[in-house]
């Protein structure tokens, strides 16, 4: 995302955006035409989730903070000052929408919420009455031996849960920063820990927020001194509009590392089925409550590695409902748990607030998804690993490599045994034949452009031979490929070969590469007989940035090296092709990343590009054949880095 654009919804989200969109009673289209409309279904249709509406301008521009920064705030101090709208007629500010009558109309008319808020929260209940509610479970919690920590979001409409403890506990520690996310990290908590009494306890209370005002409106709160309901949660919010904008990259700033990690958080969290509903109070519910699982999941981590622990720890977690000036807030609670100082968990949900809710319907039906959600968990004194990824996180459309023939025969109709040779530029790795006995059911055998990790090594020269070899008035068929193993296991980067009683890495070119990289910087042994693998390290030393190498996730980073090695490859061949003096009649490009299953399976195969050159005409094939590519899909997998995603799905330049 360009910060620019990230920091303007933050502003306008964050400050609940009625101060800009209220300073007068109409929104003027010009200075003749005036038009007064519901503000509250205005903000729903023009400022949270209406693509249409509200665009986001072309990635390009200028980053600096200081751009980002203006716009937002001159806008917002005109609005203070009363200006109204008209100064905006004709200006299309950088992800401000120009409002017209009809945009205001389409507001107007949209339709009225019909679901309540126990459709979303089912069992939420008065945070007044919250902690008489748990304390018969908690007899040896008081104000004297206890501290309270709470992990809320930093909106100061959170007030009310804070002040149902009042008499009952003392003041409490803050762990938390936006949307609940307990950023105060490993420090802040042992900071907490260090503050308990001696011999006493903690209860942590721990959720994210979100508004639910008097119109129905999810996502919205009636505000002390404001007109018109705002958002809240605006983080939350905010992340989810620049996820389904798909226009937003993570530049590693410092100074918005809490929202950067919700996005990258959220972004793999939210499965296009979601995005693509029509739903947009069911999207905000959806990613309320996967904001609760970040924000648990975060506690978890962090209170396991805490060493020394107080006698006995209670957490409370769940999302607060605020009502603001409609009426009182609620908590809908998820957890209800005590820790004693040997790490063993105790549930207590049941017998304080029931079953856990039903949420198959707010949740869209997804299964894995409500049994995360209503979770109990183990906050021991050792952080639990993460689940296994399947294929399908890191290669979220590949295919069988059994069924590529078949694509080609559809994809290219005029390219046969008797007039095409195929060239194969993939890693020396026997571990790849499956593919090369893929193509050769439909073709000859290929021509070897490459060398270690997929890369064509054979160069300008090879190239030049492989196109002379092309049947007269022929075509040529490259198939390109980084490759990475995934064994029975779920380990990425590890295959189990026949003859072996252990997996084994693949691939071991980029596999030792990252691994020198992170242990040296990416020294190279310049001996001219190890020219390959020096040219793979010096390469992938400028491609794995410090975000990524920072990563405890060694098969995360390795998911990550196996695409930027496929790129490393695609523009080596881009360069080589440049070179040629003359070109086939036809040439076609398979691109992508082997899948070694070994001994476990078909090997698959994740494309990234296809596309084919006649003359100066070139043709994209990979949509036909494999439909959108998965751009969304992969920036989970590559760290949030959008301009990563971006140069992974580029097509060749020749």
């Amino acid at each position: 995302m360009i910060l620019r654009e990230r920091f303007l919804l933050a502003s306008l989200l964050l400050s609940g955006a009625s101060s800009f969109l209220t300073p007068s009673p109409a929104i003027q289209r010009s200075s003749s035409t005036t038009t007064t409309t519901s503000l509250s279904a205005l903000k729903r249709k023009t400022l949270l989730l209406d693509n249409d509406a509200t665009s986001l301008p072309t990635p390009g521009t200028t980053t600096a903070r200081e751009a980002r920064i203006e716009t937002p705030l001159k806008l917002t101090s005109q609005s203070l000052c009363g200006c109204g709208f008209s100064h905006l007629t004709g200006y299309a500010a950088p992800g401000i929408p120009i409002f017209t009558a009809a945009t205001a109309a389409a507001a107007a008319n949209a339709a009225t919420p019909d679901r309540g808020m126990d459709h979303y929260f089912p069992t939420a209940v008065p945070v007044t009455t919250l902690f008489q509610t748990i304390m018969p479970k908690l007899p040896g919690f008081n104000k004297e031996n206890t501290l309270v920590a709470t992990s809320l979001c930093a909106d100061e409409v959170n007030a009310p849960i804070v002040d149902a403890m009042n008499g009952m506990f003392n003041k409490p520690f803050n762990l938390g920063g936006l949307a609940g996310v307990p950023f105060v990290g490993l420090s802040g908590l042992g900071a907490c820990l260090s503050h308990v009494p001696a011999d006493g306890k903690l209860l942590i209370v721990i959720g994210p927020h979100i508004g639910f005002d008097k119109g129905g409106y999810i996502g919205f709160v009636d505000r002390a001194g404001q007109e018109a309901s705002s958002t809240a949660c605006g983080a939350v919010i905010g992340a989810l509009k620049l996820i389904q904008s798909g226009k937003f990259d993570l530049g590693g700033d410092k100074r918005d590392a809490q929202e950067e990690y919700i996005l990258t958080e959220l972004s793999a969290r939210v499965p296009p089925e979601v995005l693509a509903s029509g739903d947009e109070d069911g999207k905000i519910a959806f990613v309320t409550y996967q904001m609760y699982v970040m924000a648990r999941d975060y506690l978890r981590e962090i209170l396991g590695g805490m060493a020394k622990r107080p006698s006995e720890i209670a957490v409370l977690s769940g999302v607060v409902i605020n009502r603001g000036t409609t009426g009182e807030d609620m908590f809908q609670p998820l957890l209800f748990e005590t820790v004693n100082s040997a790490g063993e968990t105790q549930s207590h949900y049941g017998d304080v607030f029931g079953e856990k809710p039903y949420l198959y319907p707010v949740l869209y039906g997804m299964k894995n998804v409500v049994k995360d959600v209503i979770a109990d968990v183990d906050f021991d004194n050792k952080t639990p690993p993460p689940p296994k990824k399947i294929l399908k996180d890191y290669f979220p459309s590949a295919v069988t490599v059994s069924s590529l023939p078949g694509i080609f025969e559809k994809s290219l109709p005029d390219f046969s045994k008797q007039n095409t040779l195929v060239a194969t530029s993939i890693c020396s790795d026997e571990i790849n034949f499956p593919i090369v006995d893929a193509l050769n059911s439909r073709f000859n055998q290929p021509f070897t452009l490459g060398g270690l990790a997929g890369v064509p090594f054979s160069g300008i020269s090879g190239m030049a031979a492989c196109m002379s070899h092309v049947p007269r008035n022929g075509n040529l068929l490259i198939v390109l490929a980084s490759h990475v193993g995934f064994d029975s296991k779920s380990y990425l980067g590890k295959v189990n070969r026949p003859g072996q009683d252990l997996s084994s890495g693949a691939c071991g070119a980029a596999i030792g590469a990252l691994k020198v990289i992170q242990a040296t910087g990416g020294q190279i042994s310049g001996i001219a007989t190890d020219a390959q693998e020096d040219y793979i390290l010096t390469e992938l030393g400028t491609r794995l940035p410090g975000k990524i190498l920072r990563n405890k996730d060694m098969e995360a980073k390795i998911a990550f090296t196996t695409y930027q090695t496929y790129a490393v490859a695609r523009d080596y061949l881009d360069t080589v092709l440049s070179k040629q003096k003359s070109m086939p009649r036809q040439v076609a490009v398979l691109a992508g990343v082997i899948i070694n299953r070994g001994t476990d399976g078909e090997d698959m195969f994740q494309p990234l590009l296809f596309q084919k050159m006649e003359g100066e005409e070139t043709t994209n094939l990979y949509n036909p054949a494999f439909g959108s590519k998965p751009y969304l899909n992969l920036l989970p997998v590559m760290g949030g880095l959008r301009d990563s995603v971006q140069d992974i799905m580029a097509d060749l330049t020749v």
